[in-house]
């Protein structure tokens, strides 16, 4: 290409070289930096392709880099978004404190001894197992909902008192053995009659399974008959509908607070007679969208009394404590 003539002279033509620039390919090693105001660090750049002279970031950064740092500040965003699921799957390692008294009678020797479990055959008052729980959002205002919970728990002590456990009679300073296990389902469905952005409540309708079964071992007489080695067993088992309320709402973006609180009560049913109450709190901190630690606290209350014949005459059975496990969401 040929010289370029500067006419701010007239008379002669002066001739300027061509100065020719190279495009720079957004290669550069940072030289320094400097402050811009309260927090802002600029960065200067060391482009090998604009000779020695330092040209700031914003004349050097490459559309890739751009790109890049565009996604990175929308990513926080993205992840802080409420997650909004379909299913919730919730395990829970569940270690909760027992309470538990049942009477067995005998039809030929009438009425049995009120046992306290715990504290007059050694039954281990704490227990632990995993729990479930399935939550189905059929629409935006219906949801289903599966929970299940079991204990087996055991123990072994001198007795201190007789005790009559159905047909036997177990003596004072007899030395026994005793274990209860408990399982507890049930299938509710909800509907929210508030349903907000960051809230929601409503109301249950659960079908509720309940099933114990405490077996005493150890030497006993029935009758005249000296003491020998024995095992009584009983159980009870049964369904039964149980209405209850529920709620949940968003503490900020990646915190979730929520409850639920069931009740039965019954005056004849299947020859039981009396009240339950299942109850329970969550708190969940969603680490990703699908995922969440949780920690809670939940409990379940049976006092029923047989009308009828039945294996166990009367049960008080409750149970407490705290709650840790996962959501997954999706």
């Amino acid at each position: 290409m040929g010289p370029v003539e500067d006419g701010r002279t007239s008379g002669s033509v002066r001739r300027l070289p061509l100065q020719r620039k190279r495009l720079c390919p957004g290669a550069g090693v940072a030289a320094g930096s400097r402050r811009l105001g309260p927090g802002l660090l600029r960065r200067r750049l060391s482009c090998p392709c604009l000779g020695p002279q330092q040209k700031s970031l914003g004349l050097c950064l490459a559309p890739g880099a751009a790109a890049f740092l565009l996604l990175a500040s929308a990513a926080p965003v993205a992840a802080a978004e409420r997650p909004a699921p379909t299913v919730e799957i919730h395990v829970e390692y569940f270690q909760p404190t027992f309470d538990s008294r049942v009477r067995l009678d005998s039809l030929d020797f009438g009425t049995g001894t009120f046992l306290d479990l715990e504290r007059d055959l050694g039954l281990d008052d704490t227990g632990d197992a995993v729990r479930g729980e399935l939550w189905l959002r059929a629409t935006e205002r219906f949801r289903v909902s599966l929970d299940y919970a079991a204990f087996d728990r055991s123990g072994a002590t001198t007795i201190e008192r007789q005790i009559r456990y159905g047909d036997f009679v177990y003596r004072a300073g007899a030395r026994v053995t005793s274990r209860v296990e408990s399982e507890f389902a049930a299938l509710g469905f909800g509907f929210a009659f508030y349903r907000g952005a960051a809230a929601e409540a409503g109301v249950t309708l659960s079908a509720a399974w309940t099933s114990l079964r405490a077996s005493l071992a150890g030497r006993a007489s029935i009758g005249p008959l000296p003491p020998l080695e024995v095992t009584e067993s009983a159980s009870v088992e049964g369904a039964a509908p149980m209405a209850g309320v529920w709620a949940s709402g968003w503490l900020g973006e990646r915190f979730r607070l929520s409850g639920t609180a069931r009740y039965l009560r019954i005056d004849d049913f299947q020859d039981w007679s009396g009240d339950a109450l299942d109850y329970g709190a969550r708190l969940e901190w969603f680490a990703l969208p699908q995922v969440a630690l949780a920690i809670g606290w939940g409990g379940t209350e049976i006092d029923a009394e047989s009308n009828g014949s039945s294996d166990l005459a009367r049960a008080e059975y409750s149970y407490r404590g705290a709650r840790a496990g996962l959501t997954f969401a999706f």
